[in-house]
């Protein structure tokens, strides 16, 4: 059975009647496994003694003739949901998850063992090639830049103290100049 098909699968569950009768429903696993979920869920609101359960509710046997049920009451949501999570969510929903897991263990040691080249791989080298490539550009560009800010600071050592002032002035006056909009 493929893993597709575990959702769809029907389970035979145990399920509790109002009437403290176990009858057995047929559901997809996806549904079994939601109310499993669902109803542990719920039993964070409520208090210890709201979720005992006779030793029969327990073991999942139906009680059908009226001489072993003395005194029936009628069931709340609460202990049918949790005789279904104890009765069900041990046997029919495990089995089922560990033949799933089994299934996908197996699917996955057959893709590891194959000998193609995924698209992972393929993503994977050419990221590597890509960042390796943007790394040689940019200390490149760094290179450049360095080399060039070293040739002006050497012309600059170049000139006198008076004629790097007056470079200065006429570098303050063109940027008020550019900042007010004259050029």
């Amino acid at each position: 059975m493929e893993v597709e098909n575990f959702e769809a699968g029907k389970l035979k569950l145990k399920r509790l009647t109002d009437y403290q009768t176990v009858v057995t429903i047929e559901l997809p696993f996806r549904v079994s496994f939601n109310n499993y979920i669902n109803n542990i869920l719920q039993l964070n609101v409520h208090k210890e003694s709201d979720v005992k359960l006779n030793p029969w509710m327990i073991l999942g046997i139906a009680l059908d003739s009226k001489e072993n049920r003395t005194a029936v009451e009628q069931l709340d949501e609460l202990k049918k949901n949790l005789h279904f999570n104890l009765v069900n969510g041990f046997r029919e929903i495990l089995r089922t998850i560990q033949d799933s897991n089994t299934i996908m263990q197996i699917a996955f040691d057959e893709y590891l063992s194959s000998n193609s080249v995924s698209y992972f791989e393929i993503l994977l080298i050419f990221s590597i090639t890509l960042t390796i490539v943007s790394l040689v550009l940019v200390s490149r560009e760094l290179y450049l830049m360095t080399r060039t800010k070293n040739k002006i600071l050497n012309i600059f050592s170049l000139l006198s103290n008076e004629e790097i002032k007056k470079v200065y002035d006429i570098c303050d006056m063109f940027l008020d100049q550019f900042e007010n909009g004259g050029y």
